[in-house]
């Protein structure tokens, strides 16, 4: 809904004093809430980055999370699935960051002084509050503006936001198009 609209949203990040510089990512959120990570690993593929969709955190070397940050994102910020890896990441200590519109995740973060991102509660679906999310998980992981991307990787997200995303997004799967895509060239 108005997708290049979103664009002009420009997020705060709230607690910023206390947010982890790192280029270690591990991002945890379901349906289409974690999607805008998925565009930044194509766009910034030197990130090292983790995406988590199910309960609690995936299973990594301790190491691993206290040298990155663990970023929640929840449109609703009620999803329980990412409420429990919120949970577990301040169980173990470890430095994370929340993007959500609300719910029990801001909750969380305000209580705790959290690094998190207030998202415009507009009532959409999370799938389509992507530009709204995509802004401000690179603002979270400080990645360079996503308008400065190189034209053939900008390509790689236009195809991610047009009509044929649910064909090439099955020929896309652990970093690597299983198959070749003649118009991304």
């Amino acid at each position: 809904k108005q997708f290049p609209q979103q664009f002009a949203y420009e997020p705060v990040i709230e607690n910023a004093s206390v947010l982890k510089k790192t280029t270690k990512f591990i991002v945890a959120g379901m349906g289409g809430s974690p999607l805008p990570a998925g565009v930044l690993q194509i766009a910034h593929p030197e990130l090292d980055l983790v995406i988590h969709k199910d309960y609690d955190l995936p299973l990594r070397p301790a190491a691993e999370y206290e040298k990155g940050l663990v970023i929640v994102i929840s449109y609703s910020g009620n999803t329980e699935e990412t409420v429990s890896a919120l949970t577990q990441a301040l169980e173990k200590k470890y430095p994370c960051g929340v993007i959500a519109a609300g719910g029990l995740l801001l909750t969380m973060a305000r209580e705790r002084a959290i690094p998190y991102i207030q998202l415009p509660d507009t009532g959409i679906q999370p799938r389509m509050a992507t530009a709204f999310m995509l802004k401000a998980m690179a603002k979270m992981m400080g990645c360079p503006s996503i308008y400065h991307l190189r034209k053939s990787r900008l390509n790689v997200v236009k195809i991610l936001f047009s009509d044929k995303s649910m064909k090439y997004s099955k020929l896309y799967r652990n970093g690597k198009f299983q198959e070749e895509v003649s118009y991304l060239r």
